[in-house]
């Protein structure tokens, strides 16, 4: 399992380079952001967005999450759309990883993530 490798993958065969977004500082898409999470922890994207409890696909699925509804414009219910899950799950989870940020197992690799984000990616402003 090679997790905690961040690497530019393709999205449907459009490498991070080419990919709209990457390098203009734009809003992500939320489907690169969702291939970038399952590369970084050495899971299909099938599974990230899977009904699994396993912890293994659970906290990348709530960073995907998080994750997406920092760096896309996307509100609660199209995020959760994604997940199969609804608006109050996308709640629940962007609380959770708050706490979690500071978590010594999950802080670094949230960080980290966030950090590769910010090199590509413009938060979105959600107070508009």
């Amino acid at each position: 399992m090679n997790v905690g490798k961040i690497y530019t993958p393709k999205v449907n065969g459009i490498s991070c380079y080419s990919y709209p977004g990457i390098n203009t500082l734009s809003n992500a898409d939320p489907e690169y952001l969702i291939l970038l999470i399952a590369n970084y922890f050495d899971i299909t994207v099938k599974q990230l967005k899977s009904k699994s409890r396993l912890e293994q696909f659970v906290k990348p699925r709530q960073i995907a999450q998080y994750i997406i509804y920092r760096y896309s414009s996307l509100c609660l219910s199209e995020i959760g759309l994604l997940f199969n899950c609804d608006h109050a799950t996308i709640i629940h989870t962007i609380k959770l990883i708050k706490v979690l940020k500071n978590d010594k197992k999950y802080g670094p690799i949230i960080k980290d993530i966030e950090n590769t984000c910010n090199k590509y990616f413009i938060r979105y402003d959600r107070n508009k």
